[in-house]
C-alpha cells in the first residue's frame, strides 16, 4: 500500500539500548519526523528503517524549528534517515556515552531524501550511521553533516548502487567527509549524478578525519 508515517521525536526504526525496525514492502510512501529517526541509533540501540520499493519519498522536517543545532542555529538538528548519536559530556560532567548504529535501506524507484544536520548516513560521538539505496533516480538534500559525513570519533555511510541521482548540500561536511577522527564516506555505484556541495565535501578529512567519495 501507499503509506504515510508521521512522528515528532524517536520512531520510524529507532532505539535506545534496544533495537527498533520499520520494514515495509512495498507501495510509494511517506515518511515524515522532526528528530531521531528513520533508521536512527543512540546508545545500545540499533535502529532500522527497511523499504523493499517504491517512490518514497523521506523527510526530516526543518519545522517546526525546535531543534536548532550548534552548526546552523537556523535549521532543526534531524539526527534521522540513517543517523547515530551519543551523548557528548566531554565538556560537562565528563559521563559520555556511545552511540549505536542507524540504518536506512530502500530497496528500489525514485525517492526522495530531505533532511538538515546530521542525516542521510551520519555519525556523531561513537555513532555509526548508515543509508543504503539499490536503485533509482534519487534526490538528496542536506545542510550539514549530511549524505555519508560523521563527526567526533563516528561513522557515515552513503551507498546508492544505481541511478541518476542528484546530491545538494547547502553547507559544509558533505558526501564523504569525516570530522575528527571520524570517517565518512559517499559511494556512488553507477548512473548520471549531481554532486553539489560548497567546501569540506566530495571527499574531504578534516581535524584528523577521513573522507571517502
Amino acid at each position: 500500500g501507499d503509506d504515510v508515517y508521521r512522528s515528532h521525536t524517536f520512531g520510524q526504526g529507532a532505539a535506545l539500548c534496544g533495537a527498533g525496525v520499520l520494514s515495509d514492502e512495498g507501495g510509494n510512501d511517506r515518511y515524515e519526523i522532526l528528530q531521531a529517526g528513520q533508521g536512527f541509533g543512540a546508545t545500545g540501540g540499533v535502529g532500522w528503517l527497511i523499504d523493499a520499493s517504491g517512490d518514497d519519498v523521506y523527510t526530516a522536517a526543518d519545522e517546526p524549528h525546535v531543534f536548532p543545532s550548534a552548526q546552523a542555529p537556523e535549521h532543526n538538528t534531524n539526527l534521522a534517515q540513517g543517523c547515530a548519536s551519543g551523548v557528548r559530556a566531554d565538556y560537562l560532567d565528563g559521563r559520555s556515552l556511545a552511540g549505536g548504529f542507524g540504518l536506512l535501506a530502500d530497496g528500489d524507484g525514485t525517492d526522495r531524501y530531505a533532511a538538515s544536520v546530521f542525516g542521510q548516513g551520519a555519525g556523531y560521538w561513537y555513532g555509526v550511521g548508515a543509508l543504503v539505496d539499490r536503485a533509482g533516480n534519487d534526490t538528496y538534500d542536506g545542510v550539514w553533516y549530511v549524505q555519508g559525513a560523521a563527526a567526533h570519533f563516528a561513522g557515515g555511510l552513503l551507498i546508492d548502487d544505481a541511478g541518476g541521482d542528484a546530491f545538494t548540500a547547502t553547507r559544509n561536511m558533505a558526501q564523504g567527509a569525516g570530522h575528527d577522527l571520524s570517517f565518512g564516506i559517499l559511494v556512488d555505484g553507477a548512473g548520471n549524478d549531481g554532486h553539489a556541495a560548497p567546501n569540506l565535501a566530495l571527499g574531504a578529512g578534516n581535524d584528523n578525519g577521513f573522507g571517502l567519495c
